[in-house]
């Protein structure tokens, strides 16, 4: 199902991940969640392996964590890695087929949302073998 608002076409997701995706958006992501940030400035795109991990981390995140200042702080971050970490953005630019950029999008999140959030998630949603 697809919300359109805007002129973008926004997956609809259901349930608790829907809920985080919302809330995200609200305190301050000015609908950017899943969106590259290039250039000093967020694509008006939304790219689908970026939402994906940002998505699959945020599952993670207990709603308690899910406060103004932390989502402020992780918008921040997201923003300076996006800028000044080449292998991270160049993830967002190969087919999800290539595992190794695959890792590099996934791992990248998953250590900022633990940063960020004071957890220590060791979830990787493939396994090491693959």
């Amino acid at each position: 199902m697809v919300f359109r608002g805007n002129h973008t076409a926004i997956p609809l997701i259901t349930g608790h991940h829907g809920q985080i995706f919302i809330e995200i958006n609200s305190l301050g992501g000015d609908g950017n969640i899943g969106k590259k940030f290039t250039d000093g400035k967020y694509s008006r795109v939304l790219n689908k392996w970026l939402l994906e991990s940002q998505i699959y981390y945020f599952m993670f995140v207990p709603d308690e964590a899910l406060l103004q200042s932390t989502i402020t702080s992780f918008i921040d971050a997201f923003e300076k890695m996006s800028s000044e970490d080449f292998q991270f953005r160049s993830s967002l630019e190969y087919s999800q087929k290539d595992l190794a950029q695959y890792r590099v999008r996934f791992q990248s999140i998953r250590q900022l949302v633990n940063k960020l959030f004071k957890l220590n998630i060791s979830h990787f949603p493939l396994s090491e073998k693959h």
